[in-house]
């Protein structure tokens, strides 16, 4: 059983990282808004922001999650990265097809690039918390292991294929 302490110290823990991810990537965002052209300075440092906000906001629950072990299928962040999840997958085509004209026109192909990635945080925070749950929960978990278990490798499968696609275009003839 947890103390108190434990419990103060986790949550100092969880809004320290998420502190340092929202400054790193201002700094991150501020060193490319310098060396960009100019129409993709202000693009270029919200997608950076966004990146880090996103892994600010899920990068403390997946913490939680290996360390809680048996509670790691949380059901508010079960529903939440799910949907994230899927909306990424339901984004994919689009962003193809973005990186296709990009590199095809050589026309802002790095800001392309940063949207793309940014939208796979959420795909890729879905999949570690699947593994987490496949490895740590226990029968009595919301989504039972057993379950987890399976969905795990098989979404793991679909969103390497998925993301194989999407940077496939690049690699397609002019």
């Amino acid at each position: 059983m947890t103390t108190q302490e434990d419990k103060n110290k986790e949550i100092r823990l969880v809004v320290h990282i998420s502190i340092f991810m929202f400054i790193f990537s201002i700094i991150l965002g501020i060193i490319f808004a310098y060396f960009a052209p100019k129409d993709q300075k202000i693009t270029g440092f919200t997608t950076i922001l966004s990146i880090g906000i996103m892994i600010a906001a899920f990068s403390p629950q997946l913490y939680l999650n290996s360390v809680q072990k048996s509670h790691a299928t949380n059901h508010v962040l079960a529903i939440f990265l799910i949907l994230c999840a899927l909306g990424v997958l339901l984004r994919i085509p689009g962003l193809r097809q973005q990186l296709g004209n990009a590199f095809s026109t050589n026309k802002g192909t790095f800001l392309v690039i940063l949207i793309t990635i940014s939208n796979l945080i959420p795909l890729c925070a879905h999949l570690v918390w699947q593994w987490q749950g496949a490895i740590f929960d226990t029968k009595e978990a919301i989504i039972p292991k057993h379950i987890l278990e399976i969905s795990a490798p098989i979404s793991t499968v679909v969103g390497i294929l998925a993301i194989t696609w999407l940077f496939s275009v690049i690699y397609q003839k002019k």
